[in-house]
């Protein structure tokens, strides 16, 4: 993310610059959820081998709503770049006041009543009404034609894999490590059957694939 608004700027003038920013939003919360997935899933299994204090386990919960939290702040992060090249920083500023009091207010009602849960509950609900505001303020200002719809995607199919992935928790750790590996996997596979990628996004996978599936290649891409 540090990278992103150098390249923004970089950008700027360029005539293909809207599309640019429209598939920066896609890709990065095409790649961000997949990590999502990853540690979300995994979350139970990865506090279990940091830790042998079975207090600490209830910590797997609040991984999901975390990660969730983090691809809504990064989806707000790229909905800044209309607010920042239109040079709207007051606006930003106000929002983000505004934000942080909500956030502070509902971290008081939540965990009073859910605790840690209700903290990350808290994040997560005021990261989603932070990018929605600076998504429609910076759209009201410097229109960029976001795929809102393939971000929703991304999300619906998400959600639902995670969900599945809670059902395989009893299994054995061998058989439930390789199915949720097997639900990650999916992931883009069923972006695939919902028409998620255009045309030219799959040539050009095709053409990767082509090249760097010879292990010989593989010399040239770490060059």
């Amino acid at each position: 993310m540090l990278a992103v608004f150098p390249i923004v700027f970089k950008k700027m003038n360029d005539p293909d610059s809207k599309r640019f920013y429209s598939k920066l939003m896609t890709y990065f919360s095409f790649v961000v959820m997949i990590f999502i997935l990853a540690v979300s899933m995994y979350g139970n299994e990865i506090v279990k081998v940091l830790t042998q204090n079975r207090e600490y386990w209830i910590a797997s919960q609040v991984i999901p709503i975390i990660s969730l939290t983090i691809f809504f702040n990064m989806l707000k992060t790229l909905s800044l770049i209309g607010l920042h090249i239109t040079k709207k920083t007051k606006t930003i500023a106000i929002i983000t006041i505004l934000i942080t009091i909500l956030n502070i207010g509902l971290n008081i009602v939540f965990v009073f009543f859910w605790r840690s849960i209700g903290a990350a509950l808290a994040t997560l609900i005021s990261q989603i009404i932070f990018f929605i505001t600076i998504y429609k303020s910076a759209q009201n200002r410097y229109p960029i034609p976001y795929e809102i719809i393939k971000v929703a995607k991304i999300i619906i199919i998400g959600t639902i894999l995670f969900l599945l992935s809670l059902m395989l928790n009893e299994f054995v750790l061998y058989w439930k490590v390789m199915l949720k590996f097997l639900l990650i996997l999916m992931f883009p596979v069923i972006l695939y059957f919902i028409h998620f990628y255009e045309d030219i996004e799959l040539l050009r996978l095709k053409q990767s694939w082509k090249k760097w599936k010879r292990f010989e290649n593989w010399s040239q891409l770490f060059k």
